[in-house]
Parts: structure tokens; sequence; C-alpha cells
């Protein structure tokens, strides 16, 4: 940033400079060039005009809703307190809506459990990010139709103008008196219609929801809405339509005392249309082997995939091949959270087709399961398995003594290691025939990290990350079982600080404004599902500073207490071994009494379940901490 005459000529009253970079994305903006200055200005004794005034923060705050984005952003240059009070949510939500109204409609009614769809979705929760992109990546429209004097109008079908969403045609087909024979005077009918057929290649598909919307004239809590379904939204050569044949019946329309005409005598009729795709994380056993933490996979997914909603098994298997050596057989396993406790993020269940019974269907719903292999945002992670395998296996790390630091070697069938004494005989090559044995481990959810040493005839399950520890280090000296657990249990404790410093540094630095995305990068490092962090974050009301605040106060998220209904508690958790998804918080838990009632999620809100008779104050509980739990900063 190059200073005017004004600011040259000042130079000499002690301005002191800081260089920060703020990248924008977009060439059109402010903020295209490399690098901006904060400039901070030293008070000096020889300036009589020197005065001290400093307006209150809330006074800044309020004066700061009345700019535009791009005043916004330069304002951001002021110094730190205006640094971060322009990245208050807030501030960029109100812009946004003000120049991209459609954006009121982000939450998908398809998708009850996915507030604000569009921001999280394509924007990982930032406004401000939104704005900087102007809405790049917008995936929405609308349309709005009037047919006049609809009473008298003609059975003929009515075609409204084209609108565009990215490189998609549309239009709406309206049948006033309905598109079927036996219809004629009953009721009208809608359809959404790709229009841009011809210059589509042989085998085109597009997923897309939408709103069909008949406007009361008054009223809007009287308008009649339909949505189409998440099954229901494949478009194709075959099927370039979908809507619905009776949207309502005409006797409602024409009725004056019902209020859907206006004094013309005209009806209006609306359409939002929302292109709908998930996103595929791919990642190959490369991956795996660059990771010396905690975990599979710290680094980036190899290949990042966006597909059409409605994309079948068989389609991401096609897909999938153009990234794997041409002719080479794979498996594809979905990185699944089957336990609601959580567990370390790891491939677990084999996708496999449908029988050739079954009607063609998309992944979603059928393959991936809603909220244990896809999240509500419409993300999932996929491991490529170029071995092919199609059963059970677990995961092998070894500690490598020398290096001091965990390798990941590969996988093994579970039906050929089934304890760790026959995985001793598989791993002779790797740690020696002269080894007099391995001592191994289970990595467990953060804050645990890995079980104590493993007897030799515990059985590990089905997608377990086992480490080992040669009885022998490369030097030939022995290693007892004290020093085994010493080796893994600081080694992954280092892993752990580092996490809890990142943490640490996002919450206190100033200039580092929290969003949404990098709390839930935060959060899947430490095994914690995007799916808590949303709660969190809807409940601070979209503030990313505070949710990250909420969730290093040590709560669970995500988690209630089956006895009292407190959620998010603090303190330990204690989880039942024998009930299915039963957990207390420390104070009910010292109580130790019956319980004759749980807590369930029904449709999004915890409600009290009577008549609840499985837990006993005799069943075993596991204690467990919160990862951010009292005194995490001084764990070892």
């Amino acid at each position: 940033m190059t200073l005017g005459p004004r600011a040259s000529a000042r130079e000499n009253e002690g301005i002191v400079m800081k260089k920060e970079y703020l990248h924008a994305g977009n060439a059109s903006s402010p903020e295209q060039n490399d690098s901006y200055e904060f400039l901070e200005e030293k008070p000096t004794k020889n300036d009589p005009f020197q005065v001290k005034k400093e307006l209150p923060l809330e006074i800044i705050g309020i004066t700061l809703e009345f700019l535009d984005g791009w005043s916004l952003i330069a304002c951001t240059l002021v110094n730190k307190q205006w640094y971060r009070l322009t990245h208050e949510q807030k501030l960029w939500q109100n812009i946004c809506l003000k120049q991209w109204p459609l954006l009121k409609f982000q939450s998908l009614p398809q998708l009850p459990g996915a507030p604000d769809y569009d921001i999280i979705r394509l924007y990982r929760g930032s406004w401000r990010q939104c704005f900087i992109l102007q809405h790049g990546l917008n995936q929405q429209a609308g349309l709005s139709v009037t047919i006049p004097n609809f009473a008298e109008a003609p059975k003929t079908r009515i075609k409204s103008e084209t609108f565009n969403i990215n490189e998609h045609s549309f239009c709406l087909w309206i049948f006033p008196k309905g598109i079927r024979q036996e219809d004629s005077n009953g009721v009208i009918s809608a359809y959404l219609v790709l229009t841009d057929l011809e210059k589509r290649p042989s085998q085109w598909l597009t997923c897309a929801v939408f709103t069909l919307t008949i406007h009361h004239t008054s009223d809007p809590k009287k308008n009649i809405t339909w949505n189409s379904s998440l099954h229901d939204n494949r478009f194709e050569p075959s099927l370039y339509n979908w809507g619905v044949h009776s949207l309502t019946d005409l006797k409602t329309l024409t009725n004056k005392e019902c209020g859907y005409l206006d004094n013309q005598g005209s009806l209006k009729l609306s359409v939002r249309v929302r292109l709908l795709s998930i996103t595929v994380q791919l990642f190959f056993e490369s991956d795996f082997q660059r990771n010396k933490g905690r975990g599979l996979t710290s680094t980036k997914a190899s290949v990042t995939l966006e597909l059409p909603f409605c994309t079948t098994f068989e389609e991401l298997q096609q897909v999938v091949a153009k990234h794997v050596p041409q002719g080479l057989r794979f498996s594809l396993w979905s990185f699944g959270r089957t336990n609601i406790n959580g567990q370390p993020f790891r491939p677990q269940k084999l996708l496999q087709p449908l029988p050739s019974t079954v009607q063609r269907r998309p992944l979603f719903g059928n393959q991936l399961v809603d909220g244990i292999d896809i999240d509500a945002y419409s993300c999932c992670s996929i491991f490529v398995d170029t071995h092919a395998m199609e059963n059970e296996f677990i995961f092998i790390k070894v500690y490598d003594t020398a290096t001091k630091q965990l390798d990941y070697i590969g996988r093994v069938l579970l039906s050929a290691c089934q304890t760790p004494q026959s995985l001793q005989i598989q791993l002779q090559f790797y740690v020696g025939d002269q080894s007099s044995g391995i001592y191994t481990f289970v990595e467990d959810i953060a804050p645990v990290l890995c079980s104590k040493i493993l007897p030799l005839n515990y059985s590990f399950k089905a997608s377990d990350i086992v480490i080992v520890v040669p009885m022998l280090s490369g030097n030939g000296n022995g290693i007892n079982e004290n020093q085994a657990e010493v080796l893994v249990y600081d080694y992954l404790h280092v892993w752990m600080q580092d996490i809890y410093e990142q943490a640490k540094v996002l919450y206190s630095d100033l200039l580092i404004c929290p969003t949404l995305h990098d709390i839930e990068t935060l959060a899947e490092t430490l095994d914690i599902p995007r799916f808590r962090i949303h709660s969190a974050y809807r409940k601070c009301k979209g503030d990313p500073s505070q949710t990250l605040k909420f969730f290093m106060e040590g709560r669970h998220l995500g988690f209630i207490c089956d006895s009292c209904g407190d959620t998010d508690f603090r303190g330990p958790r204690y989880n039942c071994c024998t009930c299915r998804d039963f957990d207390l918080c420390s104070s009910c838990y010292e109580l130790s009494k019956d319980v004759d009632h749980r807590y369930a999620s029904v449709n999004g809100t915890w409600k009290r379940v009577t008549e609840f008779d499985g837990h006993s104050k005799n069943h075993s509980m596991r204690k467990l901490l919160s990862v951010f739990h009292e005194g995490y900063h001084t764990s070892s």
C-alpha cells in the first residue's frame, strides 16, 4: 500500500506500519492487491492538535451497520479492535440478504436438519466470504408468474420465461385447468422443466429440488406451497421435468372470498429452484501413510468430487475409476460413524450395489445413511481401496523407536488377525523374526487417545486402528510394558498438545477471527462430528467466536443427561456400558439411582421418554472427559 502525500508528510510523527495479508478471492474488489497495512498513530509531544478521543466500541459497531460491504472491508485496516468488529456475522448477513434476497430461503424444507444450508455448505458458515465471492457459488434461483384473468384462463399450457442457475436453464409449465383430461376445470398443475436439452451431452444428469407457491393476496400464511422430495429430483434425458399434477383445486382459487385472485382477477404463482449436490472426499492408502499423528486423515483428501445429489452407486464407481490406474479393481468404504458416542474417524462400511431387482436409487438414503455416512450438509468421505478388499479389516501402525514416530504400514483382514497374538505372527516381517514379541494398543477418541496394552487374547473389532510397539528396539535393547506405554502416550499427547495450542491461538489472537469452518476443522481433528459443532453454532446464534468459546469450556457437545435433561453439560460424562446411548452428568451419576425415563431426539427436539426401565444403577458406567476438560492444557 502506497501512502498518499498527506500521510507521507506525517511520517516523522510516529506512524507505525504493520503488514497484514487479506486475500479476498475477487479481482474486482478493493482487496485485489497482495498486501495491506494497518496504520496506528503514536501520540507525539510536539503535536499541539493531539487530542485523545475514543468512541466506545458499541457506538463504532452501530456505525458500521450503515456501511456497504466494500467500505466495511476497508475498515478492517484501522486497528485490531475494528478488525474484529468488521468480522461480525450479523453485519455481513444483513449486507448479503439485502443484495441477494433469495438467501432468505437458503434453508431447504427437504433438509429440515440443516439450517443455513447455503451459507454453511457453500461458504463454510461465513457471510463475509459469501460477499467477498459475490455469492459466486450460488445454486438457486426463482421466478414469479402472473396469470391474468385466471378464471377465464385457457386449458392449454402456459410456458413461463426461461431462468438460469449457472449453466442450467429452467422454465415453468402451468396447466390452469389441469394436465389430465379428466381433471378439466378441477385442479391446477405445474411442472419445472429443463429447457437447454439440445446443448447438453448425451448422458447428462442434473439434480434439483424446488418449491411451488400460489400466493395469497394479503396473508402469506395462507400461501399454498408444494415442495418436491429428495427422491424426485433427478433430471435426465428420459425425464426432464418434475412437478405436481394437483397443486390445488380451482374452486378455492376462483372463490373471491378465499383471496387468491387480486382485484383484476390475476393469480400469482412462483417457483424457487435449488441445484443439489453432494461433496465426496476420496481418500487413498497413500493419505494414511502421510499421516504421522493420531487417526488416519490429518491431511486433506487426495480428491474432492462435487456430484449431483441423485448420484447412484454405479455412477460413483464410474467417476472414481477415473482416479485410479486403468483396469485396477477397487472397493469403496464410507467413513461412517456407527458409534454415537464417538470414535476415531475411519472407514467402516463397505458400499455395495443394491440388488438387481431393486430400482436404481441414489446413494443418499440407501448406501449412504443420513447422519452416519453423510452429514446434514451433504458431505461424506470415501476410502478407495485399490486392494479391493470386501471383508472387514484392521489398520496397523508401528511405532518406530529409531525415528520416534508412528508409521502406517497397512491393513490386515480381521478374520486373519482376531487377536494381538495372531497379529504378531502376521507382523514378523516388520518387527523382525528375532523379536520376542509386540505390545499392542488400540486408538481411542480424544482425550483418551489410546487403550492400555492389550492382553494377547483381546478380540479386535472391525476397523480398529492398532498401534504396535516391538519388544526390541532398533538397537537391540529390550522395551518393557511401562516404557512402551510411555512411548505411545507421550507421542500422542504431544500431538494433542499441538491441537490445544492451535485452539488457544484461534481463540485468543485478535487478528484471527475464527469461522465456522475453522471450528469444524478443529473438531474433526478431535473426532467430533460436524453436526455437534453446528448444534452449538445455532445455540450461540451463529457467532463463531462464541461457538469456539462454548466448545473450549469443556462441554460434551450434542450430549444430553438422560436423567436431568441437561444438554452440552460440563464435567465428566458417564456412559452406560449396557444401555445403548445412555449418558449421565456427574451430578446425576453421584445420586446413583435407577432411572425410569430417558431423553430422545424427536424431530430435532429433545423430549423426555417415560416408561423406560432399561437402565439400572448396577450397570457399569464408563467415565469420559470432554476434549477440553479441566486441566487439559497441563495434561501429559
